[in-house]
């Protein structure tokens, strides 16, 4: 799995044209192991320069870790983090009050504080959740699916609040999703995964306007609309293994453009416009 494109100081950061305020998304096929790939960016940002990063995702409750945070209290649960780094050197009244304030960012009301989670929403546990990544003010926060579970009425407000939180805090966000839907709406640039590489990565608005990568067109024309009457497209074939993937370009085997070059170079990684980047040998809309 690649993560040399990740920002790993505020130059490279400026480099990669990843600006502070930043929604990225990072959308792509099934077999982007999510987990593994936030862990990922977290090691290699703290491992190559200090960053604080939080990471907000829907838990697996087959998990030990999210089974025993079901007996723990809010303020457990948002306390805990605020401990371990050391922010709070034990459970006293300034540990209480930034609780308190980390819940109201959150819009979680103080008498949540002695809960548990089973006895909220599927939306407050979320909020919970945001509220216990951001105790510890971090400024680089890794969203694994983080609303994907949750109805559509839901995602809006645990969006609007990421978005407000964003400017509060002036916080940089690393979306990882495969939900279509919200994408436009929400981010600021938008980077699209195949076999664990990153084959685009644009702005947002360019992504839906001028897809350069053949991957990247097929799952924007995959999304259901009432705009426009067309069939969804459809990868023909199925995905290669990620162990032994393909030789050349890994989309050739499922691409409608491709060539020889295809099966056995690797494209180049390309800033084709500004702040456009695709790593492809048969470019889309490049003279648009």
């Amino acid at each position: 799995m690649s993560t040399d494109f990740l920002p790993v100081s505020r130059k490279d950061m400026e480099e990669r044209g990843i600006e502070q305020l930043d929604f990225v998304y990072v959308i792509g096929d099934a077999y982007v192991d999510h987990p593994s790939f936030g862990h990922a960016i977290i090691s290699r940002l703290l491992e190559a320069h200090g960053f604080r990063v939080g990471i907000i995702s829907q838990p697996d409750w087959k998990d030990e870790k999210s089974i025993s945070i079901l007996r723990m209290t809010v303020a457990n649960i948002i306390g805990e983090g605020l401990l371990a780094h050391k922010y709070c050197k034990k459970a006293n009244e300034r540990m209480h009050e930034e609780i308190l304030q980390t819940m109201e960012d959150c819009g979680l009301a103080p008498y949540f504080l002695h809960r548990y989670p089973h006895q909220f929403s599927g939306g407050q546990r979320q909020r919970i959740g945001i509220a216990r990544s951001l105790a510890v003010h971090p400024k680089f926060v890794v969203c694994d699916e983080a609303v994907s579970a949750l109805d559509v009425s839901i995602q809006s407000q645990i969006i609007n609040l990421l978005q407000d939180l964003k400017e509060q805090q002036h916080l940089t966000y690393l979306f990882i999703t495969h939900d279509l839907s919200v994408v436009k709406y929400i981010s600021d640039r938008i980077g699209v995964m195949y076999l664990g590489n990153l084959v685009e990565l644009a702005d947002s608005q360019e992504i839906f306007d001028h897809p350069m990568h053949p991957y990247t067109e097929a799952l924007l024309e995959s999304i259901p609309t009432t705009e426009e009457k067309r069939d969804l497209a459809v990868l023909e074939g199925d995905i290669p293994s990620p162990v032994n993937p393909p030789k050349g370009c890994k989309f050739h085997t499922r691409c409608k453009y491709c060539t020889e070059i295809c099966t056995h170079v690797v494209p180049d990684w390309e800033e084709v416009t500004p702040n456009h980047f695709v790593a492809c040998h048969h470019k889309l809309h490049t003279n648009e």
